[in-house]
């Protein structure tokens, strides 16, 4: 009954209540881990009205559910707009080496294509090449930073192995954008 009433104040857009309420029940550890998605966006949600607040929410609720894709792209958006870019990329790519995720490789890559050169050397480990989305970012980077030889060889063999639309776009945009139009 608690967590339905949990739910219905999330509905109605009271997330201080929401939350107040879900803690109660987490510090009772009842139904745990039903409740641990529904309390991570609670305090997602708390964190875009409470400004004042935004990085303590946020950081609670990623400690709540680590992998929640929202969460994380939220707290990596208010790290780097309090000037904590070091810990929005790291927060971005210790969950990307980890998980196949495209939301965050784009994430991370509009986090570090401003020195794109720098950022390919970070993830141009073999870690990252484990994943579709670790390898776009990795490719991606390699594009931006003009590695071209290695951006078209890990656009090539990844395309051979998950030969995706998003990835056939990016293709024909590079040969577009190299006006190679009989490609």
């Amino acid at each position: 009954a608690q967590q339905r009433k949990a739910e219905l104040l999330g509905e109605m857009g009271e997330y201080a209540e929401q939350v107040k309420l879900l803690e109660e029940l987490w510090n009772k550890k009842k139904n745990v881990q039903t409740i641990k998605p529904l309390f991570a966006t609670a305090l997602r949600m708390l964190a875009k009205q409470d400004e004042a607040n935004e990085l303590p929410h946020l950081r609670k609720a990623n400690r709540i559910n680590p992998n929640d894709v929202a969460v994380i792209i939220d707290l990596a958006t208010a790290l780097l707009e309090s000037g904590d870019k070091k810990s929005a990329s790291r927060l971005l790519l210790d969950h990307l080496i980890q998980h196949d995720t495209m939301e965050i490789a784009e994430k991370a890559f509009e986090l570090l294509c401003d020195d794109p050169l720098a950022a390919f050397r970070t993830v141009d480990k073999p870690g990252y090449q484990k994943t579709v989305a670790g390898s776009w970012l990795r490719i991606s980077l390699a594009h931006k930073a003009e590695l071209t030889g290695l951006a078209e060889d890990g656009l090539s063999a990844i395309l051979e192995s998950n030969p995706s639309t998003k990835l056939w776009v990016m293709r024909g945009d590079w040969f577009a954008e190299a006006q190679q139009w009989e490609q």
